[in-house]
C-alpha cells in the first residue's frame, strides 16, 4: 500500500565541515550498526508497513514495538542513528521505506535537538536514502507548526537550529556544510539570525540585525502587493545588502549571496561578482549559482 506524508525528499571563527567525502560519511555511519537495535527496528518497521497510515494511532502492536525501540537504550541519539543506518542499507520500491522510517521517527516524539544533532551531517551525503531521510526530517520540523494548525508564522523552529549552532561553536566543533547550505537555501533570513545569535563572538555588529530587518520588510512589501512602497524601500535594502557583503562574518556574506540568488530584484552585479571571489567556499558557490 502506498502512503503519503509530509516527509519529502524534498571568539573563534565558525567553520563548516566537508573534511570527509560524502560517501565515506555514509559508510562510517553504516559501520556503527548495532545488531540488537537493528532487529527491533526491523520488527517495528514490519508492523508499521502492514498498518494503514490512518490506523497507526490506534494500532496497539505498532506502538508496543515502537515503545520497545524507544526503551532499548537510554541514548536516544543512538536510536536515531540506527534508524538512519536502517534507511541507508534498506531497499524498497520507490524508496518508500524512507518515508515509513520517517513516520516511525515522528512517532518516537524525541526532542528536536536529537535528530538535528544526528542527521545534520547527512543532509548532503551521496547515499540517496540517507540524504532523503535527513532532509525529510528537517523539512517536517520546519513545517510542523503550520501542519498542526497554528498560525502560519514561518519556520519558528529555527530556534532549535540556533541552539545546535551555539552548542557546536561553544564546543569548538565544526558545523556540517550540508546543514549550513540547507537552512540558508530554505530561509536565508532566519539562517542569518541562527548564526547571529548562535555564535559566542564578542561585539557582533548590531547593524547586521538592522540590515536583515530592512531587507525583510522590503520583501514583505513586494510579497503583499505594496508595489509602490516596495520601489521606495528598495534602494535602502540594496544599500544594506551591499554593506552586509563586506562584513568579516562569512554567515552574513552568505545571507547576501543567498538573498541575491533567490530574489532577482535584490541582485547587484558588482556585489554578486565580489561574492563569487569570496574566500569562503560556500559563499562563492552560492554567488556563482546566481544568474546574471
Amino acid at each position: 500500500m502506498r502512503r503519503t506524508m509530509i516527509f519529502v525528499a524534498t571568539l573563534l571563527p565558525i567553520a563548516y565541515s566537508n573534511s570527509l567525502a560524502q560517501e565515506t560519511d555514509a559508510k562510517l555511519l553504516i559501520a556503527e550498526m548495532q545488531p540488537d537495535i537493528q532487529e527491533q527496528i526491523k520488527r517495528t518497521y514490519t508492523v508499521f508497513l502492514s498498518t494503514a497510515r490512518d490506523d497507526l494511532k490506534t494500532n496497539c502492536e505498532a506502538f508496543e514495538e515502537l515503545q520497545k525501540l524507544k526503551d532499548i537504550t537510554k541514548d536516544k541519539g543512538e536510536i536515531v542513528k540506527q534508524l538512519a543506518v536502517f534507511t541507508a542499507i534498506t531497499e524498497s520500491e520507490e524508496d518508500s521505506h524512507v518515508m515509513l522510517v520517517g513516520i516511525m521517527l515522528d512517532f518516537l516524539d524525541l526532542p528536536a535537538s536529537i535528530p538535528i544533532r544526528v542527521l545534520a551531517p547527512y543532509l548532503d551525503t551521496d547515499n540517496r536514502q540517507l540524504r532523503d531521510f535527513a532532509r525529510g526530517w528537517f523539512y517536517y520540523h520546519d513545517s510542523h507548526d503550520r501542519i498542526h494548525g497554528r498560525p502560519p508564522l514561518g519556520s519558528v523552529n529555527y530556534y532549535d537550529y540556533m541552539i545546535y549552532v551555539r552548542s557546536k561553536t561553544f564546543n569548538y566543533e565544526e558545523i556540517p556544510e550540508g546543514f549550513v547550505e540547507d537552512i540558508y537555501a530554505r530561509h536565508p533570513d532566519r539562517a542569518l539570525l541562527v548564526f547571529y545569535y548562535g555564535t559566542k563572538q564578542v561585539g557582533r555588529p548590531r547593524e547586521i540585525l538592522w540590515g536583515e530587518h530592512i531587507v525583510s520588510n522590503t520583501l514583505w512589501l513586494k510579497e503583499n502587493g505594496f508595489d509602490e512602497r516596495f520601489q521606495k524601500a528598495l534602494p535602502e535594502a540594496l544599500d544594506e545588502l551591499a554593506k552586509l557583503a563586506k562584513y568579516d562574518e562569512w554567515w552574513a556574506r552568505l545571507y547576501v549571496a543567498e538573498m541575491m540568488r533567490q530574489y532577482p530584484a535584490l541582485r547587484q552585479p558588482a556585489v554578486v561578482e565580489q561574492l563569487r571571489d569570496d574566500g569562503n567556499a560556500l559563499v562563492s558557490k552560492v554567488a556563482r549559482a546566481t544568474k546574471e
